[in-house]
């Protein structure tokens, strides 16, 4: 691959570099995700080893400071003329790119060993495997900051915070409400939606994925109850208003067919993947093996964790059981770097009462509750009213308990941010 690179490539790299110059806070994200070998292009290294050395010392990362230091101020011009907002989409991109190019360079290192006759071929072949596999694991290990690296990142989230500027520092989930109390889903982190059969917890889940996905994150479906046509023909409904019963029984009118046949190209560029299993040895495996694929893998749902079922001991109990699933999970989702999020059912006793539901109300709880980072439950409190859901976060690791209140559109089976009708 030439240093000029491909259009995809370079276009990528502008606009992460954009952000940097040009959002406060984006800059400790990119500065902590990339390095300057990642980037292809040699101008683009440079600006991005300013901004490093500017953040290091709490020097201001703009287009006065940086450009400088820089002999060759035009392509600064063309970096904050670009659209610069999706610039976390681009982050995958780039460092998907640098993956590539790594291995190709030790594959044609190889190569040339092997052009040798003298060479030793399993020396060789044995030094690539190593090499490679140091290469690979390399993109998913975090190296140890200083607390004074970690000071200056706190500082300027604060000041971000300070003049307004809006920052989701986790996976989004199109909820505005929750997205600006919580800062979005943080990777590592499991979160609990728990609610009484039928309340939703389908619904809510595959619009977190589709919104997600939307906002440039990959994301996974794992769905232990329904078939996965079943699940495409919900999507299908909420993204083309067309009601969900309706594309069932194929009561479709003409004048809708449009929007389907739209509904259903939009759907489909989505970066969003759709597994059906309830085994969670092989879901796990299945989850491995799609972030090794697709590096970008941020966020997995999975629906729901009491139709799931895990190999144990004879004495194992079921909530035993569900607590080591759940354990497993917050392991998983801090190994692999992406934020895991999890449905529950409630216990037959506050499907009776009709009360606000509490952490102990989790049916065959165990521990479930225990290993979240967030818990949050689905609550009707007014029955006469049902298109008004509230999102009750009950525990919060990180931030406070809120209640958030959600529209719920049956007919799409999709949840909106509420907007008081």
């Amino acid at each position: 691959m030439s240093e000029k690179g491909d259009i995809p490539s370079v276009m990528a790299e502008r606009s992460i570099l954009g952000a940097l110059l040009s959002s406060k806070s984006a800059q400790a994200r990119i500065l902590s995700e990339l390095t300057a070998e990642d980037f292809l292009i040699k101008e683009h290294q440079l600006i991005f080893t300013i901004a490093t050395e500017f953040f290091s010392k709490q020097t201001p990362i703009d287009l006065v400071t940086v450009s400088s230091l820089l002999k060759n101020r035009a392509a600064l011009a063309v970096i904050v003329s670009c659209e610069w907002q999706d610039f976390a989409f681009h982050l995958g991109i780039v460092k998907d790119l640098a993956r590539r190019r790594r291995a190709l360079e030790l594959i044609n290192k190889t190569r040339d060993e092997l052009s040798d006759r003298q060479a030793d071929v399993d020396v060789a072949i044995s030094n690539l495997i190593q090499a490679l596999a140091q290469s690979a694991s390399s993109a998913v290990v975090k190296q140890p900051l200083s607390l004074d690296a970690i000071m200056i990142m706190a500082t300027k989230r604060i000041e971000s915070k300070m003049s307004g500027e809006q920052e989701t520092t986790g996976i989004p989930t199109g909820f505005s409400d929750f997205d600006s109390e919580i800062g979005g889903i943080q990777k590592g982190e499991l979160m609990v939606i728990a609610a009484r059969p039928s309340e939703g917890k389908s619904a809510l889940l595959a619009t977190i994925a589709i919104n997600a996905a939307k906002l440039g994150r990959t994301a996974l479906i794992v769905n232990a109850e329904m078939e996965l046509i079943e699940v495409g023909t919900r999507l299908l409904a909420g993204e083309s208003k067309v009601a969900n019963i309706r594309l069932r029984r194929g009561q479709v009118e003409g004048n809708e067919i449009a929007a389907i046949t739209s509904a259903s190209g939009r759907l489909g560029k989505l970066p969003v993947y759709i597994y059906d299993d309830t085994r969670w040895d092989v879901i796990t495996t299945q989850i491995r093996a799609l972030k090794r694929t697709t590096p970008a893998l941020a966020i997995v749902l999975i629906d729901y964790i009491q139709r799931i079922k895990s190999e144990g001991t004879k004495e194992e109990r079921r909530y035993e059981m569900l607590g080591r699933i759940t354990k497993d999970a917050k392991d998983l989702a801090g190994e692999l770097g992406i934020a895991v999020v999890i449905a529950a059912q409630l216990n037959r006793n506050n499907e009776r009462e009709n009360t606000r539901p509490t952490l102990i109300s989790i049916r065959e709880s165990g521990d479930i509750e225990q290993d979240a980072d967030i818990v949050a439950f689905l609550h009707r409190f007014d029955k006469k009213n049902p298109n008004k859901v509230f999102l009750l976060i009950e525990k919060n690791r990180n931030g406070p308990k809120q209640d958030i209140p959600l529209r719920y559109v049956g007919d799409e089976v999709k949840f909106y941010d509420w907007d008081g009708f």
